[in-house]
């Protein structure tokens, strides 16, 4: 595995393709409550494939802390298996492979898979292109240059729903017809986020903000390595965050060394 992790944490890690940054904040009303932070991510390559996750354990699960690595890290594997394309069939596929692990870790512990309940916020790519998967909240977002700035070329904000902190998860029973794809072309980098930092990049027409997502770009292009990893453990840990938000964060930053 390239980078995964359970926060609170940051990692980074460079192959010849593809530059990675990752962080896990645990929330304040998780330090007020002293209760584990939920969040976690996981991120790898293959050649000229490209899969992370960053997934969110739900709030109401006892054990969703372990459900989110597991299902993120069980996702990031099987599609990089060897022989595995990267397509809706094969992520659909992966995901149930994950779910099943979650099933399996349940049984052994005599315990219920809701109780491993976790979103995912997945992005496949071959090279510039791929696909966004996305089970539940969070944000992810793809982006291409474009002269002085950066351009959007792919949003995802997850699975609708008719209730505000509501979400979907894993463990469902329909968790597959909540899968929402969102197809990613032509891009250089990426930004995987889940609830808990995702309100701060969209306006209130839901469109991402270029305030928000130019100055983490500049700054992944400008800092690497541990730096720039380390950056976004700073900006998640900033006063406004932690007030306003008071969730566990997490932020995955890609970036394509390597046009293909």
């Amino acid at each position: 595995m390239l980078i995964s992790a359970a926060g609170p944490t940051h990692l980074h890690a460079d192959s010849d393709r593809w530059a990675v940054r990752a962080s896990v904040v645990r929330g304040e009303s998780h330090v007020r409550r002293d209760s584990v932070c939920q969040d976690c991510f996981a991120a790898d390559v293959r050649g000229r494939r490209f899969v992370a996750v960053a997934a969110d354990g739900a709030g109401s699960a006892p054990r969703s802390d372990q459900g989110s690595l597991l299902a993120a890290r069980a996702i990031v594997s099987a599609l990089l298996a060897p022989e595995t394309r990267l397509t809706r069939v094969s992520i659909i596929d992966a995901m149930a492979t994950a779910r099943a692990a979650l099933a399996d870790e349940a049984t052994q512990n005599n315990e219920r898979v809701d109780d491993y309940a976790t979103t995912v916020v997945g992005a496949a790519m071959q090279g510039s292109n791929g696909i966004f998967f996305h089970l539940g909240d969070g944000l992810a977002l793809a982006f291409g240059f474009a002269s002085e700035s950066s351009e959007v070329r792919a949003i995802s904000t997850g699975t609708p729903s008719d209730f505000a902190n509501v979400s979907s998860f894993l463990t469902q029973a329909d968790w597959q017809s909540n899968i929402v794809f969102t197809p990613v072309r032509a891009a250089d980098s990426l930004m995987l986020m889940t609830d808990g930092f995702s309100p701060f990049a969209l306006d209130r027409r839901g469109k991402p903000k270029p305030r928000f997502y130019q100055p983490i770009l500049d700054f992944m292009r400008a800092h690497p390595g541990s730096v720039g990893a380390q950056g976004l453990t700073d900006m998640m840990n900033t006063p406004v965050v932690r007030k306003t938000s008071g969730d566990d964060c997490t932020l995955i930053w890609a970036g394509l060394r390597e046009q293909a």
